[in-house]
């Protein structure tokens, strides 16, 4: 789960299916990839995780920029600290497979 975002007391009223399945989609993804590399390490399979996170940010963002009205100030919070963590989670794929220090 990403500091400060908690989902369950995240207004979510009026926000559509899609964006809903998408934040989930979105925190679970940089939980997996976070959960992976503290486990086993810098390997393809977290690379991979990476990715899918990257895509999910992705994602979100379209729906947000399509669905202006959907930009709550807690949506808008949660994909700037998603684009942080991902971007942590980058500068750790790019180093050599194995085990963190």
């Amino acid at each position: 789960m990403l500091a400060g975002f908690d989902e369950q007391h995240a207004p979510h009223k009026n926000r559509p299916p899609v964006v809903e399945r998408l934040a989930a989609g979105l925190v679970a993804a940089i939980a997996e990839a976070s959960a992976r590399a503290k486990e086993f390490g810098i390997d393809a399979q977290f690379r991979e995780l990476v990715r899918h996170a990257r895509e999910m940010h992705e994602l979100l963002i379209e729906a947000l920029v399509d669905n202006e009205p959907l930009q709550t100030e807690y949506l808008s919070g949660l994909s700037v600290t998603a684009e942080n963590a991902i971007d942590h989670l980058d500068a750790l794929a790019t180093m050599p497979d194995g085990k963190m220090q």
